[in-house]
């Protein structure tokens, strides 16, 4: 794996090659599995706008709330706890910033299947980091779907295959929108808890 910390315009770690082949392997199996699955939009933890239109066009799903597995043996829990928290905060080269990634207790995922269409309005997550971990096959069957933030001149990250990205979640951000489908993030959002 390979990583960037960035500080400019605001900060956050980049990080390449997330999985190795196996872990995609067994991530791809999961994926497919919840093909059919997803709740309604209403249930799949898409936010409102203060009119009650929905923040984004996704289908969504919560592991913790799944069900039918316990969170900790999901193959996407297991490959990014693996991948991302193994370095304990230390790719936060600001001293601050690692420790807040230390004192977190807890953590979440919710798997994004965005369709041909879908998007993202600009938010904040309420956790303390958001991990937004990006896989599709190759070749990619779709264009858009950047992770952007308004609030920075619009700065944008490219969605690739295996790739992630690690924000203070707090920082407005948004997903531009897709023309064809196969895009996936796994956000992980970790928070502290008493």
């Amino acid at each position: 794996m390979k990583l960037q910390y960035l500080r400019e315009p605001f900060p956050h770690v980049i990080y390449h090659d997330v999985f190795t082949d196996g872990e995609l392997d067994a991530i791809w199996k999961e994926l497919e599995f919840f093909d059919g699955k997803y709740p309604d939009l209403e249930h799949s933890g898409t936010g409102k706008e203060e009119n009650g239109d929905y923040k984004g066009v996704k289908e969504a799903l919560w592991l913790s709330g799944f069900g039918q597995v316990p969170y900790e043996k999901f193959s996407i829990v297991e490959a990014i706890r693996m991948a991302l928290y193994v370095f304990d905060g230390a790719q936060w080269e600001d001293k601050w910033i690692g420790d807040m990634w230390r004192s977190t207790t807890h953590d979440d995922v919710l798997v994004c299947k965005y369709p041909d269409g879908g998007y993202h309005t600009p938010h904040r997550d309420k956790a303390t980091f958001t991990n937004f971990v990006w896989v599709h096959k190759e070749p990619k069957t779709f264009y858009g779907g950047n992770l952007y933030f308004p609030e920075y001149d619009n700065y944008q990250i490219k969605v690739e295959n295996n790739k992630a990205v690690s924000i203070i979640s707090s920082t407005m951000h948004g997903v531009s929108p897709i023309r064809g489908d196969g895009r996936y993030c796994l956000s992980n959002f970790m928070t502290i808890e008493p």
